[in-house]
């Protein structure tokens, strides 16, 4: 993407690239310990927008995990594991028949697969 494609706040800071991904991910709660299934949109360094069948509530504290392909930085063995909190949560639309969250990245780690942290 061209630095056109990158839009400013009313601030004045620009926003994080965006990649479009589409990959499968976990997520939860921060007050839950089982993990639902979602589809990656797009991936930032501070951001991941994603559609799930279960909505999130816009304040909700999350973990979010998925493998990020090797075009970003992926090495196909890893997963990452995100923790951060949904920004922005919209209903389904005539595009997806799913609703669509925006989660802010706080903090993540890296995670291999087969020491029990798989995405």
């Amino acid at each position: 993407m061209s630095m056109q494609s990158e839009n400013s706040t009313l601030a004045g800071a620009q926003r994080a690239h965006r990649f479009p991904v589409r990959t499968s991910l976990r997520f939860r709660t921060s007050d839950e310990e089982a993990w639902l299934e979602g589809e990656t949109q797009n991936v930032s360094r501070s951001g991941i927008l994603f559609r799930a069948r279960e909505p999130i509530s816009v304040g909700a504290l999350v973990e979010l995990r998925f493998v990020p392909p090797k075009g970003m930085g992926g090495r196909g063995d890893a997963a990452v594991s995100c923790h951060g909190w949904i920004i922005r949560a919209t209903p389904p639309d005539g595009k997806s028949e799913l609703p669509t969250m925006a989660a802010n990245i706080l903090t993540f780690r890296s995670l291999l697969k087969g020491n029990g942290d798989e995405p």
